[in-house]
């Protein structure tokens, strides 16, 4: 896997993009809820009727 400096955010954090999906992505997030990990909690929450408000007591987002 092939990463490459894919320029610079409004925020000034280094952005990388992935030659192999071409999938840009930073290697450490600001925010909490831009991490992979916990989107994918949150979609899956989502996806089980889990309201918005019992999503942030979970994950604290």
């Amino acid at each position: 896997m092939k990463v490459v400096k894919n320029g610079v955010k409004r925020t000034g954090r280094q952005n990388f993009l992935c030659c192999a999906c071409g999938k840009q992505f930073q290697f450490e997030y600001a925010r909490a809820g831009c991490r992979p990990a916990v989107k994918q909690l949150v979609l899956g929450m989502l996806v089980r009727n889990s309201g918005i408000r019992d999503i942030e007591m979970v994950t604290g987002v």
